[in-house]
């Protein structure tokens, strides 16, 4: 989690939220996400995103807990999905949207 907030906080804090979740994150960081044990690991994801504090924190919650290939991760995507911060809504939306890819149940593009 550490690794993924040093790498979009400054972005962050710079005004550039657009460019700090395009930024792709180091491979150890999304590696680590996809081991740890489900049980465990969302509820982490959970507490880190109540209790972040910067954007940076709440979006890598986000992302690193949709690791997680489950209906409740998706609930919980879609509850932050109307965040009232719009970087971190629009995120929710997309890491939803990827999760149903991944099931096969895909999100239609709009025309």
């Amino acid at each position: 989690m550490s690794e993924c907030v040093a790498v979009r906080n400054p972005l962050f804090v710079a005004g550039r939220p657009n460019e700090a979740l395009a930024t792709k994150l180091p491979a150890a960081v999304d590696s680590l996400a996809d081991e740890t044990a489900y049980a465990f690991g969302f509820i982490v994801y959970q507490e880190a995103a109540n209790a972040a504090e910067t954007q940076a924190e709440l979006t890598c919650a986000l992302e690193l807990a949709s690791h997680y290939v489950d209906a409740d991760v998706r609930v919980w995507l879609t509850d932050y999905s109307r965040h009232p911060n719009e970087p971190v809504a629009a995120l929710a939306k997309q890491l939803y949207e990827a999760q149903l890819v991944r099931i096969g149940r895909a999100v239609p593009a709009s025309p």
